[in-house]
């Protein structure tokens, strides 16, 4: 069996896009995070799930999306220790 790591996300952005630019090549980054509702059995709970743009994605968040934008993105998990 082939090992998979895909996420995709559909939820709304908790702030607005802080752009900035990292490296010699001066690559844009920007942190956001990604409120995602679920309901069960009539409760609802949110999780918030942080996610780091890079490249064309992050300067596209900037140029189009802000705080409670619908986003729904598709990436690989990486965790930070």
């Amino acid at each position: 069996m082939a090992n998979v790591n895909k996420t995709f996300l559909l939820g709304r952005l908790t702030a607005d896009i802080e752009l900035r630019h990292v490296g010699d090549d001066d690559k844009a980054v920007t942190d956001v995070t990604v409120a995602i509702d679920s309901t069960y059995r009539g409760k609802t709970s949110t999780d918030f799930i942080p996610v780091t743009l890079w490249g064309s994605e992050a300067q596209f968040a900037n140029d189009y999306l802000g705080k409670g934008s619908l986003v729904h993105i598709e990436g690989k998990i990486k965790i930070d220790e």
